[in-house]
């Protein structure tokens, strides 16, 4: 071969290192810009994640507030009705125990009522049997006229029986019953001295 056709043969084979060193650049250049596009893609599609990341944590926030507010709230009632559940059960324990303070004082008053009218009944009675007594001593003189006139006891004043109470005022020494009584005498008296007179013929 000579020496011609020896630098063309180089020639062409640089040529062809050229051409293919282009076609090579030219791939490197499409495949940087396929990249950046992916790159930029990947940009854009990691900024439209984390802006639906934020608005869902946002919504969780939201979500999250709301049932904050519900629980405080429903707290809040439960702490009222446990409140007014525990003003009325102390309510109506006050009232119980006021209505039984009321019922011992009555029973007090009652058993204190009791055994006045117990004693008042008992003074009553011996008075009562002290007029019988002095009524069956007179009822005798008169059915004994012709006798020994026996003595007239004289009248003992029963004890004044008075009642505590200032609603009434019960006395059995009153001067009615002593008028009564002194009548009572004189008509034995009269009836047994005409009883004494000697009969006309």
């Amino acid at each position: 071969m000579s020496s011609s056709e020896a630098e063309k043969a180089v020639d062409k084979l640089l040529q062809e290192r050229v051409i293919q060193r282009a076609k090579l650049e030219e791939q490197l250049k499409e495949f940087q810009i396929d990249m950046l596009k992916t790159k930029g893609d990947l940009r854009l599609k990691t900024a439209e994640f984390d802006y639906k990341q934020y608005e869902l944590n946002n919504k969780q926030g939201e979500l999250d507030k709301g049932i904050y507010e519900v629980l405080k709230r429903r707290d809040a009632e439960h702490q009222i009705e446990t409140q007014a559940l525990e003003a009325e059960h102390r309510d109506e324990l006050e009232r119980v125990k006021a209505e039984a303070q009321e019922l011992r004082l009555l029973n007090t008053r009652l058993n204190q009522d009791l055994k006045d009218s117990g004693n008042r009944l008992s003074s009553a009675l011996t008075s009562i049997s002290k007029l019988a007594e002095g009524a069956g001593t007179r009822l005798c003189a008169v059915n004994n006229p012709e006798g020994s006139m026996p003595r007239t006891p004289s009248v003992r004043r029963s004890p004044s029986v008075s009642f505590d109470d200032d609603r009434e005022q019960v006395q059995f020494d009153r001067p009615e019953l002593r008028g009564n009584q002194e009548a009572k005498q004189n008509s034995v008296a009269e009836y047994s001295n005409k009883a004494k007179r000697p009969k006309k013929a």
